[in-house]
């Protein structure tokens, strides 16, 4: 895996070997995997536009319905979470986004407000789509990348007109604050906060 840091966002490529990736870009890319509709990508309030092609479909992994999912489908994700090093997941959900006929940002936002939690948004295919950030950094739709930053950043997902959908994987965490792969982007604080956690623990 590679890395770079952009303005407090971590930018990872080739996050896992090249098996593990097919497993999981060809199960969710496939006939059989469930995904389930919802009409809103944000809120109303967050929209940045008025276009209709506001709707994606989404399969809940962890925390956010009732709605469970197969054990196999959260078992192929075990390489993705090796690499995160996640103490534990506040949610974790896949967003399947139609194709438009021209690129639609959907609305800036932020995933949780939880202190000291992480978002890793993972890439199963490469499109025109991409996330874009308040700070103008744009992170391109890569199969097999990954960007993780702050959960309190907002950020917008778009649609692609390249593919028939735009696919990735959200996680929402809180990480082991010992391990690498977050030390580097940690918000102004964070070691005051994760001293503290420590000494009541």
């Amino acid at each position: 895996m590679e890395t770079r840091i952009e303005n407090g966002k971590l930018i990872c490529t080739n996050v896992i070997t090249k098996e593990e990736f097919q497993r999981i870009q060809d199960k969710m890319l496939s006939d059989h995997f469930p995904w389930y509709y919802t009409e809103n990508v944000v809120e109303d309030s967050q929209k940045m536009t008025e276009e209709k092609e506001q709707l994606q479909f989404v399969h809940n992994f962890h925390g956010v319905s009732d709605v469970a999912t197969e054990w196999s489908n959260w078992e192929m994700l075990y390489p993705i979470f090796n690499v995160l090093k996640a103490n534990t997941f506040v949610r974790v959900k896949a967003n399947n986004i139609p194709r438009t006929e021209k690129i639609i940002k959907h609305g800036f936002h932020a995933d949780t407000r939880v202190v000291l939690s992480y978002t890793a948004i993972y890439y199963v295919n490469s499109t025109d789509g991409y996330t874009e950030f308040r700070d103008g950094i744009k992170v391109p739709s890569v199969e097999n990348s990954m960007v993780v930053f702050p959960s309190y950043m907002e950020h917008t997902g778009t649609t692609c007109t390249d593919k028939r959908s735009r696919i990735n994987i959200n996680m929402n965490y809180m990480p082991n604050h010992h391990d690498e792969l977050t030390k580097g982007i940690r918000p102004e604080g964070a070691d005051k906060i994760i001293k503290l956690w420590e000494n009541v623990w």
